[in-house]
């Protein structure tokens, strides 16, 4: 009975016995045929066939599809006790990736007269009939304010302890909304998140001496404190700081279902959002504002234990050869006016330990003697060498286009004189630098002359000039790239 009621895609509306059809939101060839012939053998038969089908399957309700959370509200008692994984979406929209309003907004006024009261009662049935520990609830919301998230947050409580919850609300991301979803998730699962006063009153009474450890164990401990990401960090304009770079893609851990991108994200890092099944790293801001003294480990660790990654557009570059520490025109070239290092604080330099600047399409006449953008680089490599011990620095620099248009050979080669330009300007760092790593990607030969090969030839011809003829990148540890090597030759 089990494999002819089990549907291998989410399932978006309800049975109706008197139809004998599923509820459509649209005509689409994709939504699943669902064979119902067991629906009506018997009471019992079709009791534990709806009761299959109900618990096995993930339903979705959606406020602007179809006959939406109505459908949700037509549901029988054995459906209700059936559930175990739906998902309700509220004032959604299509997302739009990278940083960009990912779903609507749901005002106040609206969702006191149209959802907000069948968003209660939806609460409140699931209350009556589900058990503890069984149903994972998952809700696309697009509240905005602190007075609409608190109306759909509050009939959560009433229901029973949760197997998995996950929330997302916006559009943009919000601090104070965050904290409220983390604090929802707390009450109504297993799931304890990391926070100081959480942490703090699981402690027996008294004080621990952390400060009486010797440095290299207070060290040791933070680093296992959410500190160190699993992925390279990556800037990005839309959010002010640096994220996980396959959050940044949308491929994180947090993303719920592979396919449904713009719906199926709960990453905290671009969203507010989060999700004890599916939760990804964030970092521990209250580390940072425990004392001075902590701070300093916490900023030591952070900086020196991360990869970060710098997208680079030379065209933002300042004018002006001289390094200013001040900002008295923006035409003076600074660290915070730099397009490759204002990312960074000058107070992380000295704690630097991997730095990847990813360069995108550049034109071929980029990069010459006292251009505007090979100031800015030649600065920025002058306060990285002075602020923090070039011994210690692994720097890695990727070059090619954003995507992988085949180019001819001629204008693969001026590409290519282009990167030896750029890597010129780090050759009187030759023999200092701990590791460097050159990864060249998007640039195409013809038939005649096989791209990943010469790809990979100039990659280690660049980092020979730096590094010394006899420097290995691969057993030094260079197997983060953009693409990877099978990908590349397969």
């Amino acid at each position: 009975m089990r494999p002819g009621l089990v549907c291998q895609t989410p399932i978006f509306a309800e049975w109706s016995t008197c139809e004998q059809r599923l509820f459509r939101i649209d005509e689409s060839p994709r939504e699943p045929s669902v064979p119902n012939q067991l629906f009506y053998v018997s009471r019992a038969i079709s009791e534990d066939a709806r009761s299959v089908f109900y618990s096995e399957n993930e339903l979705r309700f959606s406020d602007q599809k179809g006959c939406g959370l109505r459908n949700l509200l037509n549901l029988g008692p054995t459906a209700w006790k059936s559930l175990r994984n739906i998902v309700i979406q509220i004032g959604t929209q299509r997302c739009r990736q990278r940083g960009y309003n990912c779903h609507g907004e749901v005002s106040p006024a609206s969702a006191k007269t149209d959802v907000l009261p069948t968003w209660r009662i939806i609460c409140s049935r699931l209350a009556t009939y589900q058990q503890g520990d069984q149903l994972e609830l998952r809700l696309v919301c697009g509240a905005a304010s602190k007075e609409t998230a608190t109306a759909f947050l509050d009939p959560i409580q009433n229901l029973p302890r949760l197997r998995g919850l996950s929330i997302r609300m916006g559009p943009l991301h919000n601090p104070d909304l965050q904290y409220m979803i983390m604090e929802t998730i707390q009450q109504k699962t297993k799931f304890f998140p990391l926070q100081p006063k959480r942490l703090l009153s699981l402690l027996p009474k008294g004080s621990f001496p952390f400060r009486d450890l010797p440095v290299e164990l207070q060290i040791r401990i933070l680093e296992y404190s959410c500190l160190i990401s699993p992925e390279a960090l990556v800037y990005q304009l839309p959010y002010n700081h640096f994220i996980p770079i396959d959050c940044w893609a949308g491929l994180c851990t947090a993303l719920t279902d592979p396919y449904i991108i713009c719906q199926g994200s709960y990453c905290p890092s671009t969203h507010t959002a989060f999700s004890n099944l599916y939760p990804c790293w964030v970092i521990q801001h209250g580390l940072f504002l425990i004392n001075k003294p902590i701070r300093e480990l916490a900023l030591s660790v952070y900086y020196s234990k991360n990869t970060f990654e710098i997208i680079c557009d030379p065209w933002e570059s300042p004018n002006g050869a001289e390094v200013q520490t001040t900002r008295e025109t923006k035409d003076v070239w600074s660290p915070s006016t730099s397009r490759f290092i204002r990312q960074l604080p000058a107070y992380s330099w000295q704690y630097l330990r991997h730095i990847h600047f990813k360069f995108g399409y550049m034109p071929d006449d980029a990069f010459h003697i006292n251009s505007t953008e090979t100031l800015d680089w030649l600065n920025t490599l002058s306060v990285l060498s002075q602020a923090l011990p070039l011994s210690r620095l692994t720097l890695g620099v990727s070059f090619g286009p954003p995507d992988r248009r085949p180019v001819h050979r001629n204008k693969a080669m001026k590409q290519l004189a282009l990167f030896h330009r750029i890597v010129q300007t780090i050759v009187p760092h030759r023999g200092i630098i701990k590791d460097f790593f050159i990864h060249i990607y998007g640039v195409y030969g013809d038939q005649e002359w096989p791209m990943p090969y010469i790809e990979f030839d100039h990659e280690k011809q660049l980092e020979w000039r730096v590094m010394g003829g006899d420097y290995d990148s691969i057993s030094r540890g260079k197997t983060r790239t953009p693409f990877s090597y099978e990908e590349r030759n397969g």
